[in-house]
């Protein structure tokens, strides 16, 4: 979870640096750089986005499969009677 939480905040933090760029290339008048930029922060923040929504996905799955070997490993124990 800390892994995930610190994903989620380099993104961010990446995402306000690409802000910040954008910004100041707007203040300067590079509109069609400022655009262009715009457009490919877009366009990864979309696959980041993705990304992490398949890693959370993946973890389910994970999760999923080590609760069904836990309870198959409960079955294969010697009974006592």
């Amino acid at each position: 979870m800390e892994a995930q939480q610190f994903e989620d905040d380099s993104f961010n933090l990446w995402l306000e640096e690409g802000e910040a760029m954008v910004q100041e290339l707007a203040e300067q008048g590079e509109t069609f750089a400022t655009r262009r930029i715009q457009a490919n922060l877009t366009k990864q923040r979309v696959l980041v986005e993705k990304v992490i929504e398949e890693q959370k996905r993946q973890a389910e799955v994970q999760a999923k499969l080590s609760r069904d070997i836990a309870h198959i490993l409960t079955l294969l124990q010697p009974q006592n009677h």
